[in-house]
């Protein structure tokens, strides 16, 4: 008898236990604490979906379809994980994919060619202006040419891609290149070879380099009339 009441007692403890704990595990959501990199715009917009989403008691809805749920509507975002601080706070950690330049139509690309759109708009970004390729290889080009302006201290401001598949640049200190379709960093190298080797006074008047020439590049001055004239041709074979 005594061994049966010590095992009504046990029960009777664990049952408790486990009632308490699930009541305490399956309280209603009471605050949502965002975290990462991210403008105010973005966590205020994050945090009233969340509020809106979260109703009820934590384990009476899919925490995690939610979340991703949100994840793919948004395209800025790269991941979310979940923390909860006891027993009525969730802690979502954002990180954002980073927008490296503007594309078109109010969208954005990050460093890895993806194609996002952002809640506010991003001032001092380079811009895509591309005809023809893809969003992934135009990354690979502009990661290659910037990687080869580095040593020059410059970087670029606008790339773009014509119908005929001819690519250009706008660089940072004004200078105007077009590049043609193929061997871009050759093409490049040459243009700011040629720049270098210039005068100050020169390079203060030069506008544009075409590099799509064999062997050479021309060259054009800002302060030139509509008659054609300013051309400079230049063979640094």
């Amino acid at each position: 008898m005594r061994s049966y009441l010590i095992v009504l007692l046990v029960f009777g403890l664990v049952f408790a236990l486990g009632y308490g704990f699930l009541h305490l595990s399956n309280r209603p959501v009471e605050t949502i604490v965002i975290q990462g990199n991210l403008s105010l715009d973005e966590s205020m917009l994050l945090k009233n979906r969340f509020e809106s989403e979260f109703q009820g008691r934590i384990l009476d809805f899919d925490l995690f379809e939610i979340v991703n749920s949100v994840k793919n509507e948004l395209q800025w975002i790269h991941s979310i994980s979940i923390d909860r601080d006891w027993p009525t706070t969730l802690v979502l950690n954002v990180e954002k994919i980073a927008p490296i330049a503007k594309w078109s139509h109010g969208h954005y690309i990050s460093w890895q060619g993806q194609v996002i759109r952002l809640e506010s708009d991003r001032i001092g970004l380079p811009e895509f202006k591309v005809v023809l390729s893809s969003p992934t290889k135009s990354m690979e080009v502009f990661r290659d040419l910037t990687g080869k302006l580095k040593p020059y201290k410059l970087s670029i401001l606008e790339i773009s891609e014509s119908s005929l598949g001819e690519w250009a640049l706008k660089l940072s200190n004004g200078l105007n290149i077009q590049l043609g379709h193929d061997n871009l960093d050759k093409r490049l190298i040459k243009s700011l070879t040629v720049y270098n080797n210039l005068d100050l006074a020169s390079q203060a008047r030069l506008g544009s380099i075409d590099a799509r020439y064999i062997g050479g590049v021309a060259l054009r001055q800002t302060d030139i009339g509509s008659s054609g004239d300013g051309f400079l041709l230049s063979n640094i074979d």
